[in-house]
């Protein structure tokens, strides 16, 4: 059995929302706790730590909206 053409153009899409969200939330939720084990980095000030939350919040759009690009076949070229 073949896989159809459709869920293989998915894949990627949905391995990517996977990843994004899950890096997202990774030093999204506790900035100065993940990224001094990963990035040598300190997370110093409160401004900081809601730059990095916000960025969370786009990269949680961004899967988000590729998932939405699964779910509907007619948004899937914008969500590529």
């Amino acid at each position: 059995m073949k896989p159809r053409i459709y869920d293989i153009k998915n894949l990627h899409l949905a391995l990517s929302a996977l990843i994004v969200i899950v890096v997202g939330f990774g030093y999204g939720v506790s900035p100065s706790r993940v990224l001094p084990i990963f990035f040598d980095f300190k997370v110093a000030s409160v401004d900081l730590s809601n730059i990095f939350r916000a960025i969370m919040g786009l990269y949680i759009g961004l899967g988000v909206y590729w998932i939405f690009g699964i779910l509907r076949p007619a948004n899937w070229y914008s969500s590529t």
